[in-house]
């Protein structure tokens, strides 16, 4: 109780000054200067620079310490009063002390992060002692700008960090004298600039820009009494009664809040636009604060049915309603979680046209907080809490541009009634759900307590900005004052002695920053946790304080200010309004405005002639009309009771031009470019504009020669005749945009780099057409060989609508070569298509004797290719293979393989003696050697599939040294498809393999296929069929999976089961993969081969968070096995694993997780089963081979981990690792059979 009767007193302001010393990665720093300015006994009303000072530079920590030591003493000797330090950047400059004063006293913080400190609070003897006080908070422009409105220039340029100083300089000297002067002088501006503001609330109720706002209330409005309770009391005792119930409730709004809208426009993205004017909202936040009826008493949704009739409501109401009862547009408010199907741009629309889109990719994160993390405020660690709980926007399917959601299969979303009208504007779904939530048809007028703050800042505002533009310093003010503005800025004014600086910064920071700062106030988490010192004196999150189901009511506030469900419809509201502005414009204009983007309350539109931005002023009516109604209804409570303090908000959520140039009053810029989201260029009379999100706009300081930016460099190419589209491309460098289709939500990007001087001038003529990429592919439609003929290439793929354009040549296509794709992975690069340029080079084979002259390997029905053998003179051996075909699955394509084989017969002058080929019966590439082998007597050897995919990397590695040509080693061959020897699909295998044979001495567990191929088109079908098999069909878990299925299709499934019809038995590791994909709602159903798959890891890499070098060696999540395969093959049950993944999705664990989870159970299953097996037969080498190692984060984990118990590992390094390497295995295989034939 002590400690809150002795009052607080700035005693001091502290900096330090710092030097780097050493080279390159040596380099360290240390601060050289502890500057102390002791003000404890001066009147901070009257603070006078140089006479009111007590300035130290001191050299070393411990006579720092000994300072602090000193100003405790002080403290408590001269009137026991609490003393403050003030600094700025508080935890850079106590870096070199923070040690010694955490051994020295108990240190406790207020923080918004780690890093970001309010105070940091020093107590001795369970007594607070000193509090050092960060006033980057009170103002976060920097020093310089605090000086300047304070009227004391932070000194010129900055000090040499490179220099070990002894002694110091006079300009030194001066330089950090100054910084602890810009500080108290901050203060004195302060305390003339609120009547209010005393100096013993500095660091104590005034910590930062928005306590400012609060205290302002506090002392202004808070005791004001139109009935018998004050506002204060009766704004406390509304957010009380509206605080969430429980910790779920919390979460759920939490999920539902969402920021201001920034977007860019697809359409324009990139593309020098002209004529282009920027509309702004007049004080946008506070048409929302004044403006709108707010909810109150929500109550639980219980009944989903009716629940979901209150959301359709809600998203179906018409916009001529919405504007014709802006002040309450819906019947209802709720806060709610939504299930959309087949969410996309909506048809025909504004924000399919101009290619917008709102839900942010932010909210789809799965990230979570740990107590090491340093979000950007507390809030995140409460936004955290709710993920971790599930509360939190999901998708599948999901295609993102632009930091936006522009479709996906499905999408779970956390929103408000404003964010669900919003959406249905924006996107079509085929449905939506409502599965969660809480609602209420009550509401009630703006708090006084926040609304009568707005209406008094806005008039202050104004009168301020009407007194700047009427003043001239030096003559005293004769117009009339008004009595809002504070009497010592009063008497500066009449006397003429206040500067235009002064007065301009008392209209940014105390005027209109203060009512800027009204929105903040109601957007807090009030159940933010706290930072704490740990024993080792580092700052980090106290994990007791995030928010829980168990502490919840702990933690709750007593007395709040704060009303969250009201500053969430603040910004919910000023979405709408950019909504509905975007829905006016394309209504009135159609592609004549083209808005390329925009951020919280402004856009940008490219518009066309004759139009004038008068128009769009016009065309923007019916919301304009909307707004002043709304306030004239909603306000005329404040009007009545408060006359004397209401304002008429004049123009609030307005839109208005901004001009281009304010000099000369230009409205239009003549070209502009959207790069991203709050990132574009604009130009004007010659010069440029860059705003780039984070990236401060640095200034030309007094005396400093060449310092340049962006908008120089810009403003020099102009001058030297570089258009703005050039300019743009040479200095920003990105300078290509790709539409969503292209990769979908797909970690990586394929880029082919122009290798003929004619895809330069390709690349050229695009680049003069604004277009700075390309989207290129093989000019063939799907399943169908590459066109050869121009004509049907025109027919087929441009006058279909495939594709926008064929580049032709005056040179026939003599054979089919598609382009050649590869990938690193850890450093190795491994091809994924070998084509044009690496097909036919020849590669190596192991030297065999007896080994045939020439074998044609016919290779597998997908990613075909064809691999002809030479044997040499001096014992060496070669195989040709040709280039990546395609899927041999039709006659076209079958044609394309036949055509190929006959070309790199005669290239080569090669004549089969011997063929090989796949045991599947039906593919059409070994039913041709089955047959030509009989017509022509030539032995043919039927080659497993999996053994070709471990003999073509055995056959590399023989060839290359690395193995004998009698080796063994284990293959581990995972894919989708392939023929087994026992009639079965196998593709999850583990091989002892040689060249000539193998042994299968390891697999998973086999399950049907319902409808074979029909299964790998649809996942949801082979998920059903492996949870059958598993009996895990009845878990929880699994519900989502069973609801996506109709009962028909679950039926005829289940008999087709039961009775073997149609439904082949599978061990494939790939299509373990695509059930994955479809249990976690990743991936349903595929429209490319392998997509759930893709998408599967794809969600995997997202969740993934640094680096995993070693797994716990437990067996949770692990394949089962079992017994000893020497009774027979391992068999691999996935039983325990797909239990697991069913109880996280029961748990509300996130997807993507879920998917990083499977990845590392089959890493660590394999890898154990692989050290079994090479442990028991002495083998020390393991291939990997398969399609399904086309999963990078597959491949490298388990590479790591193998290659972590001493395992030597091979992957393909010349040929793929999918199918694309068959044929050279095929002739391996084939070779070393025929080899030792000769030789018994």
């Amino acid at each position: 109780m002590a400690n809150k009767k002795r009052p607080f007193k700035i005693a001091a302001v502290y900096d330090t000054e710092t030097t780097t010393v050493g080279v390159e990665d040596a380099q360290q720093a240390f601060a050289y200067a502890y500057i102390w300015n002791r003000i404890a006994n001066v009147n901070l009303y009257q603070y006078e620079p140089e006479r009111d000072d007590d300035i130290t530079i001191l050299r070393s920590e411990l006579d720092s310490m000994t300072v602090i030591a000193q100003t405790i003493d002080e403290a408590e000797r001269g009137g026991d009063y609490i003393p403050i330090v003030a600094a700025y950047n508080l935890m850079f400059d106590l870096q070199t002390l923070q040690a010694d004063l955490c051994a020295e006293y108990e240190c406790k913080v207020t923080a918004q992060t780690a890093t970001h400190v309010y105070c940091f609070d020093l107590y001795k003897d369970d007594r607070l002692a000193l509090r050092f006080w960060d006033t980057f908070f009170l103002d976060m422009s920097g020093l310089k700008s605090m000086g300047s409105t304070a009227g004391l220039p932070k000194a010129v340029g900055d000090l040499d960090y490179s220099l070990v100083r002894t002694p110091l300089t006079d300009r030194e000297l001066f330089y950090m004298r100054r910084d602890v002067q810009v500080i108290p002088a901050y203060f004195r501006f302060l305390l003339h600039s609120y009547e209010w503001l005393t100096p013993d609330m500095l660091g104590v109720r005034v910590m930062t820009k928005t306590s400012l706002v609060r205290q302002m209330a506090v002392h202004e409005i808070y005791g004001l009494k139109p009935k018998r309770t004050s506002l204060g009391v009766m704004f406390e005792q509304l957010c009380l009664r509206e605080l969430p119930p429980d910790f779920q409730t919390m979460s759920l709004r939490t999920a539902a809040f969402r920021g201001g809208l920034t977007f860019t426009a697809a359409r324009t993205a990139m593309q020098i636009m002209h004529r282009v004017c920027s509309l702004d909202v007049t004080s946008m936040h506070h048409m929302y604060i004044n403006g709108r009826r707010i909810p109150h008493n929500f109550r639980k949704a219980d009944n989903m049915e009716f629940f979901q009739r209150v959301a359709e409501n809600v998203a179906n109401t018409p916009l001529d309603r919405v504007l014709k009862y802006y002040w309450q547009p819906f019947d209802f408010a709720l806060h709610g979680v939504f299930i959309f199907k087949n969410l996309r741009l909506k048809a025909g629309s504004a924000f399919e046209f101009y290619g917008i889109a709102t839900l942010a990719e932010g909210k789809f994160t799965d990230k979570r907080l740990t107590d090491d993390d340093d979000p950007a405020e507390a809030n995140v660690a409460v936004e955290d809490a709710a993920r971790a709980s599930g509360w939190m926007d999901a998708a599948t399917g999901a295609e993102f541009a632009f930091g936006k959601l522009y479709k996906a299969r499905e999408a779970r979303l956390c929103l408000s009634e404003v964010e669900l009208w919003n959406v249905a504007q924006v996107y079509d779904f085929d449905s939506f759900e409502a599965i969660a939530g809480e609602f209420t048809a009550c509401t009630m007028t703006p708090p006084d307590y926040v609304s009568l703050q707005s209406n008094i800042l806005f008039e202050q505002k104004s009168h301020v900005k009407k007194i700047t533009k009427t003043y001239n310093p030096g003559e005293g003010y004769t117009d009339q004052i008004p009595g809002d503005i504070p009497e010592s800025i009063s008497d500066q004014l009449r006397a003429g002695t206040m500067t235009e600086g002064a007065l301009n910064a008392y209209y940014n920071v105390a005027t209109k920053g203060a009512f800027n700062g009204i929105y903040g106030t109601q957007a807090m988490q009030l159940w933010r946790p706290d930072f704490m010192v740990d024993e080792a004196g580092e700052i980090r999150l106290d994990s007791a304080t995030k928010p829980t189901e168990d502490n919840f009511d702990e933690l709750a506030p007593e007395r709040p200010r704060v009303l969250y469900t009201y500053g969430l419809r603040i910004v919910a509201g000023s979405r709408q309004h950019l909504v509905i502005a975007i829905r006016l414009i394309f209504e009135r204009f159609g592609s004549a405005a083209m808005i390329t983007g925009g951020d919280t309350d402004s856009m940008k539109i490219a518009l066309a002639e004759p139009y004038e931005y008068t128009d769009l002023l016009d065309a923007l009516k019916p919301l304009h009309d909307a707004c002043t109604a709304a306030l004239d209804r909603v306000q005329g409570h404040n009007r009545k009771y408060f006359p004397d303090l209401a304002s008429s908000l004049t123009d609030i959520g307005i839109f208005d031009i901004e001009p281009a140039d304010k000099k000369t009053g230009q409205i239009y810029y003549s070209d502009h470019v959207e790069l991203w989201n709050k990132a574009r260029v604009s130009f004007v009379n010659g010069h440029s504009h860059v705003t780039l999100a984070g990236i401060s706009r640095p200034e030309h300081p007094e005396g400093w020669e060449g310092c340049y930016h962006i908008e120089d460099v810009l403003d020099w190419l102009l001058s030297k005749g570089y258009s703005p589209a050039e300019a743009v491309s040479l200095t920003l460098g990105y300078n290509a945009s790709l539409a969503p289709s292209v990769a979908h939500d797909l970690p990586e990007l394929g880029v082919m780099l122009p290798y003929t001087p004619l895809q330069h001038l390709l690349l050229a003529t695009a680049e003069a057409r604004g277009m700075y990429a390309l989207v290129m592919t093989s000019g063939n439609l799907s399943e169908e060989p590459i066109e050869t003929d121009d004509d049907l290439a025109w027919e087929h793929l441009v006058a279909a609508g495939i594709a926008d354009a064929l580049l032709g040549n005056d040179r026939a296509i003599l054979s089919r070569y598609d382009d050649s794709v590869v990938r690193v992975v850890d450093g190795i690069v491994m091809p994924v298509r070998r084509a044009r340029g690496y097909a036919p080079q020849p590669l190596p084979l192991p030297a065999l004797d007896g080994a045939p002259s020439c074998v044609l390997a016919c290779g597998p029905q997908q990613k075909a290719t064809i691999a002809l053998t030479r044997e040499g003179t001096n014992g060496e051996a070669t195989c040709f293979v040709s280039q990546h075909i395609g899927d041999v699955e039709n006659g076209g394509t079958f044609d394309a393989w036949n055509a190929a084989r006959t070309r790199l017969e005669d290239l080569f002058d090669l004549a089969p003696a011997a063929l090989a080929c796949d045991l599947h019966p039906s593919y059409l590439s070994g039913q041709w050697a089955r047959e030509q082998a009989q017509k022509c007597n030539l032995p043919l050897g039927e080659v497993q599939h999996h053994h070709a995919h471990i003999a073509s990397v055995m056959a590399e590695a023989i060839a290359a040294g690395q193995l004998t040509t009698d080796a063994r080693v284990l293959g581990i061959a995972f894919d989708g498809t392939g023929a087994g020897t026992d009639g079965t699909i196998w593709g999850g295998e583990f091989l002892i393999s040689r060249l000539a044979d193998f042994e299968r001495v390891a697999h998973l567990r086999t399950w049907a296929l319902p409808g074979g191929a029909a299964s790998v088109h649809d996942a949801r079908r082979n998920a059903f069929a492996l949870l059958s098999e598993l009996d895990l069909l009845e878990h929880p878990g699994a519900a989502r999976l069973l609801d996506s299925l109709d009962e028909q299709t679950r039926s005829v499934t289940t008999t087709m089961i039961e009775r073997g019809i149609n439904s082949p038995h599978t061990s494939s590791m790939g299509r373990l993969f695509d059930v994955a994909a479809a249990i976690l709602g990743i991936c349903d159903k595929a429209t490319y081969e392998g997509e759930p798959a893709i998408e599967l890891e794809a969600a995997a890499w997202r969740a993934l968070d640094g680096e995993i070098a070693h797994f716990p060696d437990d067996n949770a999540g692990y394949f089962t096995s079992g017994p000893s395969w020497l009774d027979g093959p391992y068999v691999l049950d996935q039983k325990a694993l797909f239990k697991a993944l069913l109880e996280g999705i029961e748990a509300g664990a996130p997807a993507g997780r879920l998917a990083l989870d499977f990845h590392i159970a089959v890493v660590r299953s394999s890898a154990r089963i692989a050290r079994e097996i090479c442990a028991h037969e002495g083998i020390d080498t393991v291939a990997l081979s398969g399609g399904v190692f086309m999963n990078r984060l597959l491949l490298r984990l388990l590479t790591r981990e193998l290659k972590s118990t001493g395992l030597a590992v091979l992957v393909p390094r010349t040929v793929p690792v999918n199918d694309g390497c068959i044929a050279y295995g095929q002739a391996a295989v084939a070779r070393a059979r025929l080899a030792q034939i000769a030789s018994q």
